[in-house]
């Protein structure tokens, strides 16, 4: 594609490198194109900014998740242990290591472990660097490719992207599952590249699973998430097939999309657990349906449940609800360019016919993936990437249909007969138009290194609020949040002096541990410290892991916290030799008026009781 091409407003291929004017042609510049191209930089400036901004947010946020503490103590004992748990490391609770009907699988094991070892080197300052980069992959630099291929105006498809990730990040985001988010958008990154291949005039289709199926070896190792990377390949090919077209290059996608689809599925077997990874899914699809209480950890802790009704009212559903709203306008654009004869299986024209495949194509995993995000909150990360693909595809495809026919019929043409030389004016182009142009170019001139300078960017504003701001810690705790524009300064400096009232109470524990060793009922929050902290020594009786506890469990754990009827029967059932729990829970407040229980250990966040005569 020639530079001209560039400035009558068509779109360009990531693949082929920035082309500027001979320097020998001297070229004059109008105002209007002048200050398209110092806006350009500014929206480079703002691609950086908003990545030093993604880094300022998972340094000050990611360590607060409750997931981090059992998360990283999973990865410490798969490295220590040289192999995956097949029985429950941390409990003691006996029906927490044998599940009715379910085999014990860590599913996101390799992702605990990578997280793990990245402490290793730098405690968890590294970690931090690590899930940001991971993140403002996902969701900044592997989208604004998403634009690039999808020929989408590059202004209005990278506010798209901005829009998509203020979801994302109004959402709870654990770290447990930000690998799924970078294997998702490099899947999506994949599919897309194949499905535009004729627009761009490639040779023949990309063959995806060359690539696709090894990702998905590893993906099935670090998350669950996997199954959405097979439903995109699934709603892909079921696109393609309602939308047939007897062009040949169609029928070698649906090939590709086959046989990347055969291969990943048979990828997903290749864990430690082997088919036990797909018999846990059943569970976790009913559960995210019913809001069953084994995933009580998600409701109760992060302020939600999924079996909710949609809020509009949260935060997190004003962005996602514009994002919706751009999908169903572009989807009805879309389909209204075709006229009843065209819109059909055999359209005339092969541009017309992969135009109208792509728009059935994005128009059907749209609008499941907006069914699914509205109708299961917690699924509402992975929703906003599919959807933001589907959205720049929808947005881009006029143009890259246009590009694509003009590029056809000047083939031809040139087939036909090479004497004439049809001369025509330069078009006029507007600001944006302009914009779009310069802004792209600017993009494209960082070449392989687009992404390290991204991700640079984000690992400063790590390393900023790290260093000067929210010491890395665990517990991580939300004071200095308050203290933040006030004075950063002393912020930090506070937080090191101090220790928190909760680490407190694990030094005391670890002291006292030949006291404290028999069966602990504690506070699940506290039990992802005792993981961490104390390598679950004592083993805990629960802590916030989701699809590891029986609903049994859940309940009487429900039931002794806040002394509901028959509390004191489970006390004696499960023989409790001491209590880890926060002096306003409903068992504190019955246990320091029990004659036979005393009060061990106690500050404003934390209470240890034990039986008298341990």
């Amino acid at each position: 594609m020639e530079l001209e091409d560039l400035y009558n407003d068509e779109p360009r291929d990531s693949s082929e490198p920035p082309k500027h004017a001979p320097a020998k042609i001297k070229v004059e510049v109008s105002a209007q194109e002048a200050l398209a191209t110092a806006v350009s930089r500014v929206v480079l400036g703002l691609i950086l900014l908003v990545s030093f901004g993604v880094g300022c947010w998972v340094a000050a946020t990611a360590l607060t998740h409750p997931d981090t503490s059992w998360f990283l103590a999973l990865g410490r004992w798969i490295y220590e242990h040289g192999a995956v748990p097949d029985l429950e490391p941390f409990s003691w609770v006996p029906a927490a290591q044998s599940s009715p009907g379910q085999p014990f699988v860590v599913d996101q094991w390799l992702s605990a472990l990578v997280s793990y070892l990245s402490t290793l080197s730098g405690g968890l300052l590294t970690l931090l660097m690590l899930n940001a980069v991971v993140i403002v992959t996902a969701f900044l630099s592997l989208p604004i490719g998403f634009v690039v291929r999808r020929g989408a105006p590059f202004v209005a498809g990278l506010a798209l992207v901005l829009l998509a990730m203020l979801t994302a990040f109004l959402c709870p985001t654990s770290c447990t599952e930000i690998f799924s988010y970078l294997f998702l958008a490099i899947f999506l990154q994949v599919v897309h590249h194949a499905r535009t291949a004729l627009l761009w005039h490639d040779e023949k289709v990309f063959r995806i699973a060359f690539v696709l199926v090894p990702l998905m070896v590893l993906w099935a190792n670090m998350h669950i998430g996997f199954v959405a990377g097979l439903l995109i390949l699934l709603g892909c090919l079921v696109g393609e097939l309602l939308s047939s077209s007897k062009q040949q290059t169609n029928r070698s996608l649906k090939i590709e999309l086959t046989l990347a689809l055969v291969g990943s599925l048979a990828a997903s077997f290749a864990t430690p657990y082997g088919w036990k990874i797909w018999a846990t899914i059943p569970a976790l699809c009913l559960s995210l349906v019913t809001g069953s209480s084994d995933n009580f950890n998600i409701g109760n802790f992060l302020g939600f449940s999924l079996s909710a009704p949609v809020a509009f009212s949260a935060h997190a559903y004003w962005p996602y609800g514009l994002l919706c709203c751009a999908f169903v306008f572009l989807a009805l654009r879309g389909f209204r360019t075709f006229k009843p004869k065209q819109a059909s299986l055999t359209a005339s024209t092969l541009v017309d016919a992969l135009m109208f495949s792509e728009t059935v194509t994005a128009t059907l995993i749209g609008c499941f993936a907006v069914t699914l995000g509205l109708c299961l909150p917690t699924l509402m990360i992975f929703t906003t990437l599919v959807l933001l693909a589907e959205v720049l595809a929808l947005l881009g495809l006029r143009r890259l249909a246009k590009h694509a026919e003009t590029a056809r019929q000047a083939a031809s043409a040139e087939s036909e007969s090479t004497s004439a030389i049809a001369v025509t004016a330069k078009p006029t182009r507007t600001f944006w138009q302009d914009l779009n142009f310069h802004s792209l170019d600017v993009w494209l001139a960082g070449g392989a290194f687009e992404l390290a300078i991204v991700s640079f960017c984000s690992i400063a504003g790590v390393c900023l609020v790290a260093n000067r701001i929210v010491k890395p810690e665990l517990p991580a705790t939300k004071v200095s949040f308050a203290k933040l524009l006030a004075s950063p300064t002393t912020a930090y400096a506070s937080g090191q002096a101090s220790t928190p009232a909760v680490t407190q109470a694990l030094i005391y524990i670890e002291k006292h541990k030949s006291e404290l060793s028999g069966r602990v009922f504690n506070d699940a929050n506290f039990g992802d410290l005792l993981d961490w902290q104390l390598r679950a020594t004592p083993k805990v009786f629960i802590d916030t892991r989701p699809r590891v506890y029986s609903e049994k469990i859940v309940e009487d754990y429900r039931t002794i916290l806040c002394c509901l009827k028959g509390w004191q029967a489970l006390v004696w059932a499960y023989k409790i030799d001491w209590v880890f729990v926060k002096p306003g829970a409903s068992i504190a407040l019955e246990l320091q008026n029990n004659p036979a229980w005393e009060t061990r250990y106690r500050n404003d966040s934390a209470v240890i009781f034990a039986r008298k005569g341990i």
